[in-house]
């Protein structure tokens, strides 16, 4: 049976992102090392004692920081470092005015 979900080895992967509408060879190429990277401490530090699983444990979160660098998340929305910037500034104007609403509420409308 033919698979028709296989795409030319020449086709430009894209994946969507908020925002956006897909990451470049760059971005990809940087998040795969970091994938690379992970998968190869799991051989560098053969975790078997309490000790190696320290050190792995803190080399991974200090790989999986780099993400960042890349992309932000709110934890469910991916977007770039400028979309993300765009993101909470408008957040922070929603969350300023619900909480000026609640103290008119709860002064009574003053």
């Amino acid at each position: 049976m033919k698979n028709d979900n296989k795409k030319n080895e020449n086709e430009q992967c894209t994946i969507p992102v908020v925002g956006s509408s897909s990451i470049d060879r760059k971005q990809a190429e940087f998040l795969w090392e970091l994938l690379d990277d992970i998968d190869t401490a799991g051989d560098m530090f053969k975790p078997r004692d309490l000790d190696s699983w320290e050190r792995y444990y803190s080399w991974i979160n200090k790989k999986l920081r780099k993400r960042f660098e890349v992309f932000k998340s709110d934890g469910y929305k991916l977007m770039t470092p400028e979309e993300y910037k765009d993101y909470n500034e408008n957040r922070t104007k929603e969350m300023i005015d619900a909480l000026k609403m609640q103290r008119l509420r709860f002064n009574g409308g003053e």
